[in-house]
């Protein structure tokens, strides 16, 4: 499995992969939308991918707080369901630490994804 930021290109696969958390599978409104993430440098995209296909997203992005600083926030994170549990879901938040600390270091924090018990599995140690 590979870790690369994601493209335009892949707005069907997101798409796809997004329906699976009960969202709009559409392709034309996913790359309407990734078109505005990919051009803001305070959001991130990024996707797993095995022989090419993409298998799961991550989306980020930066939060300037006047009580905390600066952290990233994680506002997005989906694992095909034929491959979860096989690591793709740590590869993610491992990209979005990484990603956080290139943008000046700050915290890596879940968003509102926290209400589906199975979000937090991978990244117990």
């Amino acid at each position: 499995m590979d870790i690369r930021k994601a493209v335009l290109s892949d707005c069907s696969e997101i798409a796809g992969l997004t329906e699976q958390l009960g969202y709009s599978g559409d392709a034309e409104k996913a790359k309407t939308i990734l078109t505005g993430v990919l051009s803001q440098q305070d959001y991130g995209v990024f996707v797993g991918t095995t022989d090419e296909k993409v298998i799961g997203w991550i989306q980020l992005h930066r939060v300037i707080s006047l009580e905390t600083g600066g952290y990233v926030e994680i506002m997005g994170l989906v694992v095909d369901d034929q491959y979860r549990g096989q690591g793709l879901g740590r590869l993610l938040v491992k990209e979005a630490t990484d990603w956080a600390r290139s943008k000046g270091g700050g915290a890596c924090v879940f968003g509102a994804m926290l209400f589906e018990p199975r979000a937090t599995n991978f990244t117990k140690v």
